[in-house]
């Protein structure tokens, strides 16, 4: 599957501090957060982090546990490749709170993870 994105009117839906991941300022979803943070519109940014978690959850479980998200996303054709650490695992889903039961993240844990990371400049 292909991510085809663009760059145009989007603005960062971040929510309160304590319900959201804390933005990682430089970090190894960097090149993935840039394609899509050149989404057109909310529903199509929306729509392009559903196709990602749908790319990324190679089991079709609904749920991308670390080891799953590391190796999806090292398979991503970005630059510079992504690596990621269980250390960055823990950061993007505050120490865990956003996992399921199984720790992994759902589609709307997943969504609010990215949300809260895209930047818009």
């Amino acid at each position: 599957s292909t991510l085809l994105v663009s760059r145009d009117g989007i603005e960062s839906n971040h929510g309160s501090l304590l319900n959201s991941p804390p933005p990682l300022k430089v970090g190894p979803l960097d090149p993935v957060l840039a394609a899509l943070a050149h989404s057109d519109t909310h529903r199509c940014l929306a729509a392009r982090i559903a196709s990602l978690f749908r790319i990324l959850d190679g089991d079709a479980s609904r749920s991308v546990s670390y080891e799953e998200l590391a190796m999806g996303l090292k398979r991503l054709k970005v630059s510079p490749p992504i690596h990621l650490s269980r250390e960055d695992f823990d950061i993007i889903t505050m120490n865990g709170q956003l996992c399921d039961q199984f720790g992994g993240l759902d589609g709307e844990s997943f969504n609010r993870v990215i949300r809260a990371s895209v930047t818009i400049t």
